[in-house]
């Protein structure tokens, strides 16, 4: 009997020592996460799905998104200016003067002596190679005149032409580019009275041009302003008291 149990000691020692890495037997009826060994859990890239297919490992993070690249806007096309005034480049020209004076008081008479010529010139400024169109106002107290070989504008221009009477005054602006006389007392008739003037024109002038003014009775005599005319706006001196003259005024100037 002794002998018998030591070989059943033996025999169950010899039936119960392990293998060199043995796996542990799955009870049955368990899942089988229940028979999961450490290294299957510690391995994440070894674990595999209940259907035996390899799980997904940690998701790769997305591409930051870079913002959509900003459309190009095109302008709107700024509306076309209306053309700039130029007038200062013409300011020479605003309340230039003819101015004939009486030499004396004509008493009785009608006209009255003078020997008053009027002879200046005025450079303007500006571009040479562009005209520029001059917008003036004339006014003034003159004789009538009559000239011809021009073309008439309004009541009282002349554009071009000469004077057709050797005993009357005459008031002359001449442009030198583009070369142009204007004649700013045009009448009908001559007369022996005075008269006012007060209306607009429009003349071409290149830039850089000379623009003389003149004026000359040509018999030594003029009309007298015994009337005492005047014209609102403008100061009369106390020589033109009963003499004549013509005032130019610069509305505007552009290309």
């Amino acid at each position: 009997m002794k002998l018998s149990y030591s070989f059943l000691v033996l025999g169950l020692l010899s039936g119960c020592k392990p293998t060199s890495k043995s796996t542990p037997v799955v009870p049955s009826g368990s899942g089988d996460e229940a028979g999961a060994s450490a290294d299957d859990v510690a391995d994440p890239e070894s674990a595999t799905d209940a259907s035996g297919a390899d799980a997904p490992g940690p998701a790769t993070p997305a591409p930051a998104r870079m913002p959509a690249p900003a459309t190009a806007v095109t302008p709107a096309m700024a509306p076309v200016a209306a053309p700039a005034d130029q007038s200062i480049l013409f300011f020479t020209l605003d309340k230039a003067r003819w101015e004939m004076a009486c030499e004396k008081d004509p008493g009785t008479n009608y006209d009255c002596p003078t020997t008053k010529k009027v002879d200046k010139t005025l450079i303007v400024n500006g571009d040479p190679s562009i005209v520029y169109t001059i917008e003036l106002r004339i006014r003034g107290i003159v004789e009538p005149m009559v000239y011809s070989g021009g073309t008439r504008e309004g009541k009282n221009l002349m554009i071009g032409g000469m004077p057709n009477n050797p005993t009357f005054s005459y008031f002359k602006m001449s442009v030198s580019s583009p070369s142009m006389d204007y004649y700013l007392n045009a009448f009908d008739a001559v007369g022996g009275f005075v008269s006012a003037i007060d209306y607009t024109t429009k003349i071409k002038v290149n830039g850089g041009a000379t623009i003389k003014l003149s004026a000359d009775s040509q018999n030594g005599t003029q009309i007298a302003n015994k009337g005492l005319i005047t014209i609102p706006d403008i100061v009369t001196p106390p020589e033109l008291k009963y003499g004549q003259f013509i005032q130019i005024n610069l509305i505007s100037a552009t290309k």
